[in-house]
């Protein structure tokens, strides 16, 4: 996983929200019934959430896919677009790691005295 592409595509404030309603589930098609396919979506879905034309919108998810962070699967005629739960399941532990070996709490700092 590339850390700056991931941290990049996720720095647009609309990818974000496209992730966060990917992992929320809460995308729904025009006629309002959930669309989930495993909690992912398909472009359309996405134009009726966001009011944002079809290129844009597939312009976004190209690079949300480039930072591995989600994942495009054909379906029969439509391409399904789901949260990559290994790269968010790694972003996650990254991150974890990360504030845990340079966060000390003064409780750690104390007890090194």
């Amino acid at each position: 996983m590339d850390m700056v592409k991931v941290f990049k595509a996720l720095g647009h404030e609309f990818r974000f929200q496209v992730v966060m309603a990917l992992l929320e589930g809460n995308i729904h098609s025009c006629c309002g019934e959930i669309r989930s396919y495993e909690q992912g979506c398909c472009v359309t879905d996405l134009t009726d959430k966001f009011d944002m034309s079809q290129s844009t919108i597939s312009h976004h998810l190209g690079i949300l896919v480039d930072a591995g962070l989600v994942k495009m699967e054909k379906r029969g005629l439509w391409s399904v677009y789901l949260i990559s739960t290994e790269t968010v399941k790694e972003l996650y532990e990254a991150i974890g790691d990360w504030f845990s070996s340079c966060y000390r709490t003064p409780q750690s700092q104390d007890s090194s005295l």
